[in-house]
């Protein structure tokens, strides 16, 4: 129990501190200190500081799939929960796009593509695990369309965003 509120006390003092310092000058130490931490506590958990938004997006993911990928599942439902579960953890993205640090998210949007499409079979648009080009194909497509959407403060309601992204998937690959 007190490793995950240390994580978690760890993963709110970064957030906090992005608010008001730029990412490149928030130190181990600052984050240590914001978060009531020692420094040994914050290097038993994670190596840098790219770890602590690592290991949140690590976590976020183990909780979409445990939750999700237990169900069957279409490509319909897929998109409106991936939309969904975005724009719940949206304030987390902004942040990490204010700090021009969103390649770690798409690094981990990639590695979490390559195991849905390797696990989730049952998903018509996912036949293609097989294929070299699937997981930067959709984890590229998917990651920017959100990103998008996010950066225009979701001038579109999730249905619209996932008729649209249906669409486009359609264009490129036949769902049934």
């Amino acid at each position: 129990m007190q490793r995950k509120k240390s994580k978690q006390l760890i993963s709110m003092a970064i957030y906090q501190l992005m608010y008001t310092t730029p990412y490149s000058k928030i130190t181990v130490k600052m984050i240590c200190d914001k978060a009531g931490v020692s420094r040994m506590s914050f290097y038993r958990y994670y190596s840098t500081k790219e770890d602590v938004f690592i290991n949140f997006a690590d976590e976020r993911f183990e909780e979409f799939y445990d939750t999700y990928m237990t169900k069957d599942i279409t490509i319909d439902s897929f998109i409106h929960d991936v939309i969904a579960y975005f724009k719940k953890y949206n304030r987390q993205i902004k942040i990490l796009e204010k700090a021009d640090n969103t390649q770690i998210l798409i690094t981990q949007f990639e590695r979490y593509a390559a195991y849905i499409i390797r696990n989730a079979k049952s998903l018509s648009v996912f036949q293609y695990h097989n294929n070299p080009l699937a997981v930067p194909y959709f984890a590229g497509a998917f990651y920017n369309v959100l990103i998008y959407w996010s950066k225009n403060n979701f001038k579109q309601n999730e249905e619209d965003m996932a008729r649209m992204l249906e669409e486009l998937l359609t264009v490129s690959i036949p769902l049934n």
